[in-house]
C-alpha cells in the first residue's frame, strides 16, 4: 500500500506541478494584425438564446445559473500563473476561468470580472453585457496534435444586451508547452450606442491583473491597464480589426545568481516625512526571483524594510539613510549598489515661494519683538525682502532667539495697516508650519500699533534650531491654520530662525539631533561632514574604540548646508567615533575606514 501511494503520489506531483511563481501581471504582451481562422467543427454551447449562462459542465452544453461545475477539459496541463489549470468555464460575457478538477466562475460582476474583488484566474477577450441572436454559438475544440495543442474557445456573432445591429466575432487560444494566452478577432460590427468592453486577465485575485486599454491608437495600438477597472472602447469606429491578434507570455523563470543592479532614489535629499522612492535598475527578473529592500544609517549595518518586497519603495525618513534591495532566485541572494538618500535640515524645507502679497502696496509687517529676549526686529518695513513679499532673517543678532520649554512669551507685532496676524511656530521640527503650531495674534489690528499674544512653548518640544513664521493679511481676509503656504494678496510674510532649548544649555545630546551628515562612510582618504544647521566654535573628533582621540579640528562657523573636509591619511582600517561637540548640541556618529 505505501508503494502504491508513493506512485499516486509522484503522479500528483508530476501532472501539477507548483512552479516558478509567475504573476499575471508580470506576463509579456505583444499585438499583431494575423488571419482570423473559424472554427469549422468542435463542441457548441448555448443557442440563439443564450443571455448570462455559464458553462461549467460538459454534460450541460446549454449551460445554466451555476457558476460552478466539474469544467470542462482543456485537454492538456496548462501552465497559468505558476500552476497547472486541467478544466475551464466559459460565460457568455466573454470570458472564461481556470481551474484544477473544478472550476469557480463566482465573481462579483458577471459583466466586468477582472475588476471583481472575488474573481480569480479568469481570461476575458471581450467581456461585457453579451447576448447571443440568430446564428450565434459559442464553440470550443482543441486543435493540432501533443505537444502542440490548441484549445480554442469562440464566440460567433454576438450582440450587446439589448441592442440591435452588433456583429461580434472573437475567440480565446490557450497553447500547449509555451502556455501563450492569445486572443483573435473576426469580423466585428458596433452600432451606434457607445460602449466598452474590459480585455485582459487576473491571477488569483483582482489585485493581480494584466489588462489592455484604448486611447488615440485604438485596438490596434492598446495601453497598459494601470487599474483592474480599464477598458477598450466600443463604438461604430472604434473596433478591433479583423485578424487582430493579442499575445500574452509569461516571463522566462529568473536564473541563479541573480543580477541585482544599483538602487536609485526618486530624490538624492528629502525633508523630513517628505515621500520618496527607492528602486532597481540594471537587475536580473523573472519568476521565482524575490527582493526585500534595507536601509542602514552607516552601510556596514543593515536592517530589512517591513514590507518593502517590490522592485521599488515609497518612504518617507527623518534621518539620512543608504538603501540597497536584497535579490534572491533559487536561493542565491546577491546585494544591489546602495543609494545614499541625504536629510535636509528642517530649516531648508518650509515653502518659501508663491505666497504672494503686497507689501510696498498695502501695508507692511514694521517691527517684530518677543519681550525679554534678543528678538527684536524694529522698523523693518518692506525695506528687508529677500523675495517678493518674504523675508527669512539670518539666525544672529536681534532677529533670532532662544525659546525655554514650558516658558510664557509675549510677542508684539506692529503692522502698518488694518491686518490679520498670524504665527506659526514649527515645534515638532518636521519641516512644515503645521495646523497644531498656530495662533492668532491679532484677526484685526490698528494701524501702527502693536497687537501682543501670549504664548507657551510645549513641553514636548523638539529641541534644536527651527522656524517661526509671521504672516499678515487685510483684516477680514482668511490668514487661519492652514494658510501658512496658501498665496495672499495683502500683506507680507517674515520667517525667523530661532532655538528650542529646555533651559540646560545642551540641546541635544544623540545622533538625532542633526548636526551633520558625514559621506562617504564608509570612507578612505577623507570623509565631508555637511551641516544641517549654523554650528558655531564646534570641535570635531575622530576617536578609536579605545578612546584615544586620533584626529582634532575646530570650527568656528558653518553655516547650514555647507560642507568641510576631514582628511582620513593615516588612519588604519576600522570603526571609529566622529564626534560633534558645539553650544548647539553634541552628536555622535559610527565611522567606518576602510585603507
Amino acid at each position: 500500500m505505501k508503494v502504491a501511494f508513493n506512485r499516486v503520489l509522484i503522479l500528483i506531483l508530476f501532472i501539477f506541478p507548483k512552479l516558478s511563481r509567475s504573476q499575471v501581471s508580470t506576463y509579456l504582451f505583444q499585438s499583431d494584425i494575423n488571419t482570423y481562422s473559424e472554427l469549422s467543427s468542435g463542441t457548441v454551447l448555448g443557442d440563439s438564446t443564450s443571455e448570462d449562462e455559464f458553462f461549467t459542465d460538459a454534460t450541460l452544453p446549454l449551460g445554466g445559473s451555476s457558476q460552478s461545475g466539474p469544467g470542462i477539459s482543456i485537454g492538456f496541463p496548462f501552465l497559468y500563473n505558476g500552476f497547472n489549470y486541467d478544466v475551464f468555464g466559459v460565460s457568455v460575457n466573454g470570458w472564461i476561468g481556470l481551474g484544477n478538477g473544478s472550476v469557480n466562475l463566482n465573481s462579483v460582476s458577471n459583466y466586468f470580472p477582472l475588476n471583481s474583488s472575488t474573481g480569480s484566474n479568469f481570461i476575458a477577450a471581450f467581456a461585457r453585457n453579451l447576448q447571443a441572436q440568430g446564428n450565434s454559438s459559442i464553440q470550443y475544440s482543441i486543435l493540432g496534435t501533443s505537444p502542440n495543442q490548441v484549445l480554442v474557445i469562440q464566440w460567433k456573432n454576438y450582440r450587446k444586451h439589448g441592442n440591435f445591429g452588433d456583429q461580434f466575432n472573437f475567440q480565446i487560444h490557450l497553447l500547449e508547452g509555451s502556455n501563450r494566452i492569445e486572443f483573435y478577432y473576426g469580423d466585428m460590427v458596433s452600432n451606434i450606442n457607445a460602449s466598452f468592453v474590459t480585455v485582459g486577465m487576473t491571477g488569483n485575485d483582482s489585485s493581480d491583473f494584466n489588462l489592455r486599454g484604448t486611447n488615440n491608437g485604438g485596438w490596434v495600438n492598446t495601453i497598459n491597464g494601470t487599474t483592474n477597472t480599464a477598458t477598450c472602447a466600443l463604438n461604430p469606429s472604434t473596433l478591433p480589426p479583423s485578424g487582430l491578434r493579442f499575445q500574452w507570455d509569461a516571463p522566462a523563470p529568473c536564473t541563479a545568481p541573480p543580477i541585482p543592479g544599483i538602487a536609485l532614489s526618486s530624490l538624492p535629499t528629502v525633508c523630513p516625512n517628505n515621500p520618496f522612492i527607492v528602486s532597481l535598475s540594471g537587475n536580473s527578473s523573472g519568476p521565482g526571483q524575490t527582493y526585500q529592500w534595507q536601509y542602514s544609517i552607516d552601510s556596514i549595518a543593515w536592517n530589512d524594510l517591513s514590507g518593502a518586497t517590490a522592485l521599488s519603495y515609497s518612504s518617507t525618513q527623518v534621518i539620512a539613510n543608504w538603501y540597497r534591495c536584497s535579490v534572491t532566485c533559487s536561493g542565491m541572494t546577491e546585494y544591489s549598489e546602495p543609494v545614499f538618500v541625504d536629510f535636509s535640515p528642517p530649516t531648508l524645507c518650509y515653502c518659501t515661494t508663491n505666497l504672494g502679497g503686497d507689501c510696498n502696496g498695502y501695508g507692511s509687517i514694521d517691527s517684530v519683538r518677543i519681550i525679554n529676549t534678543t528678538l527684536a526686529n524694529v522698523g523693518t518695513g518692506c525695506g528687508n525682502l529677500t523675495a517678493p513679499n518674504y523675508s527669512d532673517y539670518p539666525p544672529a543678532g536681534f532677529t533670532t532667539t532662544t525659546l525655554i520649554r514650558n516658558s510664557t512669551y509675549d510677542i508684539s507685532v506692529t503692522c502698518t495697516f488694518n491686518a490679520s496676524i498670524s504665527l506659526w511656530i514649527d515645534y515638532d521640527r518636521n519641516g512644515s508650519f503645521d495646523a497644531t503650531e498656530w495662533l492668532q495674534i491679532s484677526a484685526s489690528t490698528t494701524p501702527n500699533v502693536p497687537a501682543s499674544y501670549l504664548f507657551i512653548v510645549p513641553g514636548n518640544a523638539n529641541l534644536g534650531t527651527t522656524k517661526m513664521r509671521l504672516r499678515t493679511r487685510a483684516s477680514g481676509s482668511p490668514n487661519g491654520a492652514l494658510d501658512a503656504c496658501t498665496e495672499f494678496f495683502s500683506g507680507e510674510t517674515e520667517d525667523y530662525t530661532i532655538v528650542i532649548d529646555d533651559g540646560t544649555g545642551i540641546k541635544s545630546n544623540h545622533a538625532s539631533s542633526g548636526l551633520f551628515q558625514a559621506f562617504p562612510n564608509p570612507a578612505s582618504d577623507q570623509v565631508m561632514l555637511l551641516s544641517k544647521q549654523s554650528i558655531h566654535q564646534a570641535t570635531i573628533r575622530i576617536i578609536d574604540l579605545n578612546g584615544r582621540i586620533c584626529q582634532t579640528k575646530k570650527i568656528e562657523l558653518l553655516n547650514a548646508g555647507e560642507s568641510i573636509k576631514i582628511n582620513l591619511n593615516g588612519l588604519p582600517s576600522g570603526t571609529y567615533l566622529l564626534e560633534c561637540v558645539s553650544p548647539e548640541g553634541v552628536q555622535h556618529s559610527k565611522l567606518q575606514v576602510l585603507n
